[in-house]
């Protein structure tokens, strides 16, 4: 009966892992790509559009909240901004993270990232994840 029941297990087990094909690998985001993704103007002109869009919030600022957001998100093949998350608030201020997320998503389009073959030179646009951390310090300009 044991025997049986291991045997049922094992065939749920290759039952699960033989659905992942190509499409849902493709849905996977690349952490370290050949290419990575880029704002336009790069990593200054991100800094910039992050300093004039951000917003302090009236609560963040009373709590005299300090400290950075770590945002993670993806940049699709098409350069838009998806899957946005907060992966830590060390501000003690969720409005602060919520502002965050609203820059993410006012964002231009980013030069996609991807894969390049080395042997004939194409460059194949993937899913990238991106990580970004955003200092709030409402004193410092």
């Amino acid at each position: 009966m044991k025997f049986f029941l291991f045997l049922a297990f094992l065939s749920f087990i290759e039952i699960s892992f033989s659905q992942i094909t190509k499409e849902n690998q493709e849905e996977i985001a690349l952490v370290d790509p050949d290419i990575p993704a880029v704002f336009p103007g790069g990593e200054v002109e991100l800094l910039k559009f992050i300093k004039e869009n951000l917003k302090y919030p009236d609560t963040c600022i009373a709590l005299e909240a300090k400290g950075r957001v770590f945002l993670r998100f993806v940049v699709e093949t098409d350069g838009s901004i998806t899957n946005i998350e907060v992966e830590k608030n060390s501000t003690g201020c969720d409005q602060f993270a919520i502002a965050c997320m609203e820059i993410l998503s006012s964002m231009p389009k980013w030069e996609p990232g991807g894969t390049q073959d080395l042997k004939e030179g194409d460059f194949e646009p993937k899913r990238i994840t991106y990580r970004l951390p955003i200092l709030y310090n409402p004193n410092k300009p």
